[in-house]
């Protein structure tokens, strides 16, 4: 990953929280292999038993909720779901071979997968999310 592109990440996501049952910052971090890790890849490295619950998922549909404005919305509130566009359109913009994987239930890991073309990386932006 080039150092501007992984600056424009951490600014990107800095103080920023996916919002679920409990909140959870994002991290990124460079994925250690010329291929998209696989599945089973993705488990051993982050320590998740072989057999754990893992879901696709697409980028919108993953943010959707992030993503929508709501008439009660402060200053705040409104100035987060431009963050979270930000972020998407940042995604979109220098990523490819996006997908997004969950894994676990109820306290679900969150590792959105992309290739960097310029610097032919693979990065992870990694949260968590609780749905009960």
């Amino acid at each position: 990953m080039s150092p501007t592109l992984l600056t424009q990440f951490q600014t990107t996501i800095d103080g920023l929280y996916f919002p679920s049952e409990t909140d959870y910052p994002f991290e990124v971090v460079l994925w250690q292999g010329e291929d998209a890790p696989t599945v089973d890849e993705l488990l051993e490295q982050t320590e998740h038993a072989q057999d754990s619950p893992v879901k696709t998922i697409e980028l919108r549909e993953f943010f959707s909720s992030a993503l929508q404005a709501q008439d009660w919305h402060g200053e705040e509130e409104q100035a987060t779901v431009q963050r979270f566009h930000n972020l998407v359109e940042l995604i979109e913009q220098t990523l490819s071979e996006v997908k997004i994987y969950q894994v676990g239930t109820i306290e679900i890991d969150v590792y959105i997968v992309g290739f960097d073309e310029q610097s032919s990386n693979w990065i992870i932006l990694t949260t968590k999310m609780v749905e009960t």
